[in-house]
């Protein structure tokens, strides 16, 4: 009988796409519209999403919701009237979700361990992440 052994790299890389996926769906949830350009990722960090206990689940989003709120507030941003484009990547460890409008993009970046970071960008520079 084989034994299947969960490994810590991969607990870590499902957390992250969870993460992933819950930062997605809550600020694309703040815009009046959202369109994806990467539906086939989301979908597919959807189901790292479903597989956490509900419990972690409803924690996880009460954070991500404070988390959106407080950055939104500090930098002034109401995005509920705007339109926004989002793509999601992998970049070497990170995933980068990018909200695109016509005033400003958000980027978020979720490392491995499932921590994540929130960036309002007014406009392109040179240090942008993109």
């Amino acid at each position: 009988m084989m034994k299947h052994v969960r490994t810590t790299h991969n607990v870590t890389t499902d957390r992250q796409k969870a993460m992933t996926y819950i930062l997605y769906m809550f600020m694309g949830s703040y815009f009046h519209k959202c369109d994806c350009k990467s539906p086939v990722l989301a979908r597919s960090l959807l189901l790292y999403y479903k597989e956490m206990p509900v419990g972690k689940q409803l924690h996880t989003e009460k954070s991500v919701m404070k988390a959106i709120d407080k950055v939104l507030r500090k930098e002034g941003m109401d995005p509920s009237d705007l339109n926004s484009e989002v793509t999601i990547t992998l970049r070497g460890n990170n995933y980068l979700i990018r909200f695109q409008t016509w005033f400003e993009n958000i980027v978020i970046t979720v490392k491995s361990s499932g921590d994540y970071d929130i960036r309002i960008q007014k406009e392109e520079s040179p240090n942008a992440v993109w």
